[in-house]
C-alpha cells in the first residue's frame, strides 16, 4: 500500500501520549505543558510521514523493477539515460505509462477487435445515412480500448505531439471513470509518424515530466517506416521502439536528407519559371497553402519529409505551381537512398528491442498478398500484422472497386481482412491495428468529428 503524509493529517497528536492503559482521556484543556508536548508530538509524526512516504515511494519502485523482465529493466535504463541527458531526472516508476517492450507484447495479446475500433468499419455507400453518435459508437461507449497506428506534426497529421498526448489522456481518464472490468489500461495508443520518432521523443518527456497526470494512458513509441519490398513499396511499423536510440536517430535522419537531396536534384534540373528557380522553400509554402484552402491546415509532407510521399509531394507541388501537366515518371522517382530496403527496415526495427508488424495490408495491396508472402514476411523477423486497421469509408470502398465489385465493398472488406487474421492467428503473429488519424484528434479522418461532438460524445 502507498502510505504518503496526508495519511497523518487525521491521527490526533495525543495518540502518541496515551498511556497503554483503557483509561478514558479526559477533555479538559490542555495546559501549555500538553499544547508543547503536542506539537513536539505533530513536528515527530510530520518528520516520519515524510521518511515513511519516501520509503514507500522507494520501496514501490523497487517493487515495480522487480516485477520487470531483464529487457524492460534495460529498456527503462536506457530512457532514464536519455532523459538524463535532457535535463530531466526520474525513476522507472515516473516512466511507468510507457510500454517496453515484453509489456507490449503480453498487452497485444489481450485486445480483441472491437478494441481497435471507434465504431462501424463501413463503405461510403453505407456511410452515407449514419449518424456520427453511431459511427463513433464505441468511442462514445469507452469501448475503443487502443490504437497503434496514429500520426503528428512531425510527420504529417495536425496536432502537436502535446496535442496529440492531451486528447489521448482526456479520453484514457473518461474510460478509467467507466472502471471497465478487464486487466486492460483504460487507453493504449502509440504513436507511428512516418520515417520519424522525434514526436515520441517529446511525449516520453511530457509523461516523465508529469506521469500522474498520464496515468491513464499507456504509450507505445513507434514509427511508420516506408520500405521497399522486390518491386513493391509499402510500410512497416515497428512498436514499443525507444527513440532516444542514436543508431534509430542516424537512420532516420540520413533518410531524411537523402530525399531533401532528391528534391533539390529535381529542382536543379528545372528551368526558371516567371524570372526564378522554384526553391523547396517554395514547395513547402505552397503545400501550406494548398491544404490550408482546403481545410487541411497541418499537413507538412515536404517540410517534415514525412516517408516517400515527401519526395512525392515535393515534385507533384512543382507541377501544380507551375501549371504544368505533372511528369507521372518523374513524380513517382525515388532516389536509391530515399527508402530502405525491408530487410534492413526489420533489423533496424528488432535491433532496437521493438515489434515489426506489416502495416495496413488492404490499403498497401488492395487485396490478400497470400500465405508464401506473409511467411517470408515472418521468417524475415515481421512479429505482426495490421489487422484491425480502422479504414475509412472511401479507402473500403476502392477496395471494392480494385476488386472489381463496388456494390460488394464491405463483403470483400470482411472477406480479405478475415483471411489476414486467420493467417496470424494459425502462425502466432500479433494483431495490431489503429484509426491511422491525422487530425487535431486521435479518433478519424473521416468522417470529420467537430469538436462540440468530441466534447459532448466522447471526451
Amino acid at each position: 500500500m502507498k502510505i504518503s503524509a496526508l495519511h497523518f493529517q487525521h491521527l490526533s497528536p495525543t495518540i502518541f501520549l496515551q498511556h497503554s492503559t483503557n483509561e478514558k482521556i479526559s477533555e479538559k484543556r490542555y495546559d501549555s505543558t500538553n499544547i508543547i508536548l503536542s506539537a513536539a508530538g505533530l513536528c515527530a509524526v510530520g518528520f516520519c510521514g515524510a521518511i515513511m512516504y519516501k520509503s514507500f515511494s522507494k520501496a514501490e519502485n523497487n517493487l515495480l523493477q522487480n516485477n520487470l523482465s531483464e529487457i524492460d529493466k534495460s529498456f527503462y535504463k536506457k530512457i532514464i539515460k536519455s532523459l538524463k541527458k535532457e535535463g530531466i531526472e526520474v525513476n522507472i516508476e515516473a516512466l511507468k505509462s510507457i510500454a517496453a517492450p515484453d509489456e507490449f507484447s503480453a498487452l497485444i495479446r489481450k485486445f480483441k477487435p472491437e478494441h481497435y475500433r471507434v465504431g462501424l468499419q463501413v463503405s461510403e455507400a453505407k456511410a452515407k445515412n449514419v449518424p456520427l453518435e453511431e459511427f463513433y459508437k464505441n468511442a462514445v461507449n469507452g469501448d475503443f480500448r487502443v490504437s497503434l497506428h496514429t500520426h503528428s506534426n512531425c510527420s504529417d497529421g495536425k496536432s502537436s505531439p502535446e496535442e496529440f498526448l492531451e486528447c489521448a489522456r482526456k479520453y484514457a481518464d473518461k474510460v478509467a471513470k467507466l472502471n471497465k472490468n478487464d486487466d486492460l489500461p483504460p487507453f493504449t495508443i502509440a504513436l507511428t509518424d512516418h520515417d520519424c520518432i522525434d514526436g515520441c521523443r517529446e511525449i516520453i518527456k511530457l509523461i516523465a515530466k508529469n506521469p500522474e497526470k498520464y496515468k491513464n494512458v499507456k504509450f507505445v513509441s513507434g514509427c511508420e517506416f516506408s520500405v521497399k519490398n522486390g518491386d513493391k513499396h509499402h510500410d512497416i511499423t515497428g512498436l514499443a521502439l525507444n527513440p532516444f536510440d542514436s543508431s534509430l536517430s542516424k537512420d532516420l535522419t540520413d533518410l531524411y536528407v537523402a530525399r531533401k537531396q532528391t528534391v533539390q536534384n529535381f529542382l536543379d534540373k528545372q528551368p526558371e519559371f516567371n524570372g526564378k528557380r522554384i526553391t523547396q522553400a517554395d514547395l513547402i509554402e505552397f503545400e501550406k497553402e494548398y491544404y490550408k484552402k482546403k481545410g487541411k491546415d497541418g499537413k507538412h509532407s515536404i517540410e517534415n519529409g514525412s516517408g516517400v510521399v515527401s519526395v512525392r509531394h515535393a515534385l507533384k507541388f512543382f507541377y501544380k505551381m507551375t501549371n504544368q501537366n505533372p511528369d507521372k515518371g518523374k513524380i513517382n522517382y525515388l532516389g536509391e537512398k530515399d527508402i530502405l530496403p525491408i530487410e534492413k527496415v526489420v533489423n533496424i526495427i528488432n535491433n532496437n528491442g521493438g515489434y515489426a508488424s506489416l502495416t495496413h495490408p488492404l490499403k498497401s495491396f488492395w487485396s490478400y498478398i497470400g500465405d508464401d508472402a506473409l511467411l517470408k514476411l515472418k521468417n524475415m523477423g515481421v512479429k505482426g500484422i495490421e489487422v484491425n486497421h480502422q479504414y475509412t469509408p472511401s479507402k473500403i470502398t476502392k477496395i471494392g472497386e480494385v476488386n472489381n465489385n463496388i456494390n460488394d465493398a464491405d463483403n470483400i472488406y470482411n472477406r480479405l481482412t478475415e483471411q489476414y487474421r486467420i493467417f496470424a492467428e494459425h502462425n502466432d503473429m500479433f494483431m495490431s491495428g489503429g484509426t491511422d488519424s491525422h487530425e487535431k484528434q486521435i479518433f478519424s479522418r473521416e468522417p470529420h468529428i467537430t469538436q462540440e461532438f468530441l466534447n459532448s460524445k466522447i471526451l
